[in-house]
């Protein structure tokens, strides 16, 4: 499992500036038996690195020029809708402008690592995912997603946090325990 000291290490080579905002405290998973436990718990930073680290796209554009008219939602909404028309670029930069007007969307922050993703762009990735889950702890589709791109990248101890930390908020999800389950265990073979 890694530490406080060893997430904010990864966020700082990332190049981005943290702070912790506060704690959040979790229900332990008890590993030898994979069950939460009440009187078990772990304190979790809220950290919160900067929204302008993202790397930016195409032609060095990382949002969209704002109208007076037009509101965070509004950019939110033109993101999914570019989106499914499948123009990627442009939703990755109206996503970007909704956090730029309203950094405090967990959803914009979730739906641009989803794309970030989505291209290849892991590091970026991992940064909204870790953006989402400071501003929805309770999410577990965004902890299941930010384990998928923590292991994507050889971060495996990471990763079975964050899906541990989703199974907890969604037991019944079997796609969790999946990923749980396909996670290379300590001698680099998958968990039985």
């Amino acid at each position: 499992m890694r530490s406080f000291a060893a997430i904010m290490t990864r966020l700082s080579i990332l190049g981005l500036p943290i702070g912790v905002l506060a704690f959040v405290t979790f229900p332990t998973v008890d590993s030898a038996y994979g069950v939460a436990h009440a009187n078990m718990t772990e304190k979790v930073p809220l950290i919160a690195p900067s929204l302008f680290a993202l790397p930016p796209i195409a032609n060095n554009q990382t949002t969209l020029p704002s109208s007076t008219n037009q509101t965070a939602i509004d950019y939110y909404n033109q993101g999914n809708t570019l989106a499914e028309q499948g123009n990627m670029e442009a939703a990755i930069v109206a996503y970007k402008t909704a956090i730029a007007l309203d950094p405090e969307n967990a959803d914009a922050h979730y739906n641009l690592g989803y794309w970030l993703a989505y291209q290849g762009q892991l590091e970026a990735a991992e940064v909204s995912y870790w953006q989402a889950s400071q501003l929805a702890p309770f999410d577990a589709e965004i902890y299941y997603n930010l384990g998928l791109v923590l292991s994507q990248q050889s971060f495996f101890e990471s990763a079975e946090v964050a899906l541990q930390r989703a199974l907890l908020l969604a037991p019944e999800n079997t796609h969790i325990c999946e990923a749980i389950t396909a996670l290379p265990n300590q001698q680099g073979t998958a968990n039985p």
